[in-house]
């Protein structure tokens, strides 16, 4: 059918957008002072924009570095913050950049954000389908495995999740790490899972959190079956 398209203007106005935050990350510390956060934590951010004209991007500056830039609105602000140790101190001055499409542009005044050490323990807190498990042919085609704390994606590869089956190595068709760092997906091609035992092998001492912390000084096994139908 037919479609009409309007086309915006070139912004020749010299008027600068205005660019607001509107979310800012949960406390982690009640009790002390300001606002606090885990080093390495995936956070994301919330703010309103406006122009005369139209909003070309909006820019995530901490401690005076562009860290993400983002041309789609709605604008996904989602950053992962480095460590105390990669940034050389806890302190963030987050700010935010909005730039119209004539190169005006707003920056906010800084927001301090302090680091601080995340002292939940780094383990394993589920994994699908489970030790144990018996299972009818067609119902797997991927393993999924949940941490209690964000892992490290550099040390999520084939070496570090192996998976053995009756005919030997089982090579995933692709790995993911999805929920802001705390779940890896391996997905596995068609045909992968026939009838018999299989195991999965984490090299723990070389899977780490996003601190450096490994999850364990010797592997963690799980195993299942699927059955012969």
């Amino acid at each position: 059918g037919l479609q009409i398209v309007r086309f915006l203007g070139i912004d020749t106005q010299r008027t600068a957008p205005t660019v607001l935050a509107t979310t800012l990350p949960e406390d982690v510390d009640d009790a002390v002072a300001g606002l606090q956060v885990f080093q390495g934590q995936t956070l994301t951010f919330d703010v309103a924009t406006d122009d005369d004209i139209q909003v070309r991007s909006v820019d995530v500056i901490i401690n005076g570095n562009t860290l993400l830039s983002t041309v789609a609105y709605p604008w996904d602000l989602t950053v992962t913050l480095p460590t105390i140790a990669d940034l050389g101190t806890d302190l963030l001055d987050v700010q935010f950049r909005a730039t119209d499409t004539g190169g005006n542009s707003t920056t906010t005044d800084p927001v301090q954000i302090q680091m601080v050490a995340d002292v939940t323990p780094f383990e394993i807190v589920g994994i699908t389908p489970e030790d144990g498990d018996s299972l009818l042919p067609g119902a797997v085609r991927s393993i999924t495995v949940a941490f209690s704390k964000s892992v490290e994606s550099d040390t999520v590869n084939s070496d570090t999740f192996q998976l053995t089956g009756p005919a030997g190595a089982v090579e995933p068709a692709s790995i993911s790490v999805r929920d802001s760092g705390t779940e890896v997906q391996l997905t596995y091609p068609a045909g992968s899972f026939d009838a018999g035992a299989f195991s999965l092998t984490i090299d723990a001492d070389n899977v780490t959190d996003r601190a450096g912390t490994p999850l364990a000084a010797t592997d963690v096994t799980s195993s299942f079956d699927i059955q012969v139908v």
